[in-house]
């Protein structure tokens, strides 16, 4: 995933110096397509960043004491949107990819 995530930035023209840590065993993506993982919500304050297909940031916003999942709501009313990351508003780590749930209730491909 890091690998990927350089070639994109260096397509983009973009210096990119972040670490992903993955799970040392391997773990099923979470599922529950309609709550944030309750894990992820004491990292705080939060920001969810906009992304287009193909892969410029395009907007962002920071959730504040508002629950997560109206804000995201709210962004993907934008049909541009084609996904968003969560990261920490502070120091900018990411936490997490939120995709948009397709027709037949599935997320779209990470």
């Amino acid at each position: 995933m890091f690998a990927e995530l350089y070639l994109q930035s260096k397509e983009l023209g973009v210096v990119m110096d972040e670490r992903i840590y993955v799970h040392e065993k391997e773990c099923q993506p979470y599922v529950d397509h309609e709550l944030f993982p309750p894990e992820l919500r004491t990292r705080r304050p939060l920001v969810l960043r906009c992304y287009v297909s193909d892969g410029v940031m395009v907007g962002g916003e920071l959730v504040g004491e508002r629950p997560i999942e109206e804000v995201i709501e709210t962004l993907f009313e934008n049909a541009e949107i084609s996904y968003l990351h969560a990261r920490t508003a502070t120091v900018g780590c990411f936490i997490a990819r939120i995709e948009r749930v397709t027709e037949n209730g599935n997320a779209a491909a990470i």
